[in-house]
C-alpha cells in the first residue's frame, strides 16, 4: 500500500542521513522549529563527552543544555550559568560561531546556522592543536620580543660604556699634541682611529634607537671633500 512504501521510503531516507552523518569529521545535530533533535553523528556526542544515546531523536535544546552545564562543559560557575542563558535565548535565524573549552580540555569551534524548515543546525569541530599551535606561536614572538630587547638594551648599555674611554683618548691626544709631547701625525692618527670608532658606536646606538621606536632625523651639513679624503 502507499502508507507501507512511504514509511519505507522514510527508513531509507533515515538510514542514508545516519549513513552520512556518521562519516563526517564534525559533530553535527540537526534540530527542528521547536529545538527538538532530529538526527546527530556520534562525532558530536564523543566531543562533549556525553553519553551514547544523549542526542537521541526528540531531546530538546534545553535538556542538552542542562547537561552541558552539569558536565562544565560550557565554563565553570558563573560563567557556565551565563553562556547557557546565551544558547537558551540565542536567535537561531541567524547564525552563529563560538569557540568552547570542554571540561577534558578540547577547544570546540560551535557553529550555528538555521535551516528552511525553521530549525538549525549545530556544528562541532575540534580545533585544539590550531589552538595550540597559536598560542606556541604567540609565545615564541613574544620570547623573540624580549630577547631582541634584551639585547638592543644590551648594544645601548655597552656602547655608552664604550664612548667615555674613547671620549677621554681623544681627548689626551688632543693635549698630547697641544703640548709637543708627540707628533702631530701620531696623535692625529689617533684622534681619527677614535671619532671613527665613535662613530661605529653611534650607529650602533641608532639601530637600538630603531629597534626601540626613538629614532629621530637630524639635518646637518657635511663637508664632503674632508670626508671623501678621510
Amino acid at each position: 500500500s502507499e502508507s507501507v512504501a512511504a514509511a519505507a521510503e522514510r527508513a531509507l531516507h533515515t538510514e542514508q542521513m545516519a549513513t552520512m552523518l556518521s562519516h563526517i569529521q564534525h559533530g553535527i545535530v540537526l534540530w527542528d522549529k521547536d529545538h527538538r533533535v532530529v538526527a546527530a553523528n556520534s562525532v558530536a556526542t564523543d566531543l562533549l563527552g556525553a553519553e551514547p544515546g544523549f542526542f537521541a531523536p526528540g531531546t530538546t535544546l534545553e535538556e542538552t543544555i542542562r547537561a552541558a552545564v552539569k558536565r562544565g562543559n560550557l565554563g565553570p560557575d558563573a560563567a557556565g550559568h551565563t553562556l547557557a542563558d546565551t544558547l537558551r535565548y540565542r536567535d537561531r535565524t541567524k547564525s552563529h560561531l563560538d569557540q568552547r573549552v570542554t571540561v577534558s580540555g578540547q577547544v570546540l569551534e560551535v557553529r550555528s546556522d538555521p535551516t528552511p524548515q525553521g530549525g538549525f543546525v549545530t556544528t562541532y569541530t575540534d580545533v585544539t592543536a590550531i589552538r595550540q599551535a597559536e598560542v606556541a606561536l604567540t609565545e615564541a614572538k613574544a620570547a623573540a620580543e624580549r630577547a631582541n630587547l634584551a639585547k638592543s638594551s644590551f648594544l645601548a648599555a655597552m656602547s655608552e660604556e664604550l664612548r667615555r674611554p674613547l671620549a677621554h683618548m681623544i681627548e689626551q691626544s688632543a693635549a698630547i699634541e697641544r703640548q709637543g709631547g708627540a707628533s702631530p701625525d701620531l696623535t692625529g692618527a689617533l684622534r681619527k682611529a677614535g671619532y671613527r670608532l665613535l662613530a661605529r658606536l653611534d650607529g650602533i646606538l641608532d639601530v637600538a634607537r630603531l629597534e626601540a621606536g626613538r629614532f629621530d632625523l637630524d639635518d646637518e651639513l657635511i663637508a664632503t671633500g674632508p670626508l671623501l679624503r678621510d
